[in-house]
């Protein structure tokens, strides 16, 4: 609204771009009968996947060599993150371990929505700079936190990588 040539009031705006149709079926949508609600106890069902960490998705080489056949608006995570987490509340899981999760799509996005959908969840750093890892969530009417301990793989097993464990016999 202008007056005396000065806007007043805030800014209004219109998008006049057409609607695009989304896809007719997803795939979760095909797996997602073979779960149709929770296990009861004392059955559990655990998911794991790895969901391809953003920073992954988004640099130059994955969008052309990686997944060069994949349009690059499919890699970005505002359109991925709400897919993921449709595929992974429809298998109803009492437990879910996600690898390349990246620690701000942790923090911002998957603890609150898997929050609200019943769940707790702890995130662990690669013992690398890269700020993605691991991320575990559990269904808090099932379980409660009674400790936690973080792994680093990579150490478990150097002693076996040590040239005096070649020889040596692991049981």
């Amino acid at each position: 609204w202008q007056a005396q040539g000065k806007r007043i009031g805030q800014p209004c705006f219109a998008d006049t771009a057409h609607v695009q149709q989304g896809p007719a079926l997803t795939a979760a949508a095909q797996r997602h009968p073979l779960t149709p609600s929770a296990l009861a106890p004392p059955g559990i069902r655990v998911v794991t996947y790895n969901i391809l960490a953003d920073q992954y998705a988004s640099r130059e080489h994955a969008q052309k060599v990686l997944f060069g056949y994949c349009p690059k608006r499919y890699l970005d995570p505002d359109y991925r993150r709400p897919l993921i987490l449709l595929e992974l509340l429809g298998f109803h899981a009492d437990i879910i371990c996600l690898q390349e999760m990246d620690e701000k799509a942790f923090a911002e996005y998957f603890l609150p929505q898997m929050q609200q959908a019943g769940f707790e969840g702890h995130y662990t750093n690669k013992a690398s700079s890269t700020r993605e890892g691991e991320a575990t969530f559990y269904r808090t009417s099932r379980f409660r936190l009674a400790a936690r301990q973080d792994v680093i793989l990579r150490d478990c097993f150097k002693d076996l990588l040590h040239p005096a464990a070649q020889g040596s016999t692991v049981a």
